[in-house]
């Protein structure tokens, strides 16, 4: 028969593995969701807006309601590089530039209005997480990970007018 201690032991590491890796298994599952969720919100919103010509306000506060839905607050940067087609020095041609302009910044921010965009314009979203998830939150308390810097960023070519 097996010594004391190391029956002690063997209990202890059993009860880890019975209450502990569960636990963390199915944290880090539903951080996967939470990306996948944020991933698919992300597209979506800048699928329709780079469809349509025009970034709505009923567009974005939907947008920003499901992302709440996440359980992780966003920092969300929108920019709309314009495109600039200018004529070159010989016949057919051209030059293309892109200019930025910053459209809304923050989730919270009190966004109003439409914006529209021209076709060939490029739509960029950026998204920053504010907060951890559960996951993020075991991760650094037990392996000591440093917090995770983690930034959505999707960008589509506008594809119609708005106006």
């Amino acid at each position: 028969m097996g010594s004391f201690p190391a029956k002690i032991i063997g209990v202890f590491l059993a009860f880890i593995l019975m209450v502990f890796a569960p636990i963390i298994t199915v944290t880090l599952v539903d951080d996967i969701k939470i990306e996948r969720r944020t991933w698919n919100y992300l597209t979506d919103f800048t699928d329709i807006a780079s469809d349509k010509g025009v970034l709505t306000e009923n567009d974005y506060t939907e947008f920003v309601t499901k992302l709440g839905a996440t359980t992780v607050d966003y920092e969300v940067l929108i920019s709309v590089q314009h495109k600039l087609v200018l004529p070159g020095q010989n016949a057919g041609e051209y030059t293309v530039r892109y200019t930025t302009s910053g459209l809304w910044k923050s989730a919270a921010g009190g966004v109003t209005g439409d914006f529209y965009m021209e076709a060939g314009d490029n739509l960029q979203v950026i998204l920053r997480p504010l907060t951890s998830t559960a996951g993020d939150k075991i991760l650094q308390a037990f392996l000591k990970f440093s917090p995770s810097n983690v930034e959505y960023s999707y960008s589509a070519n506008v594809r119609n007018n708005g106006r």
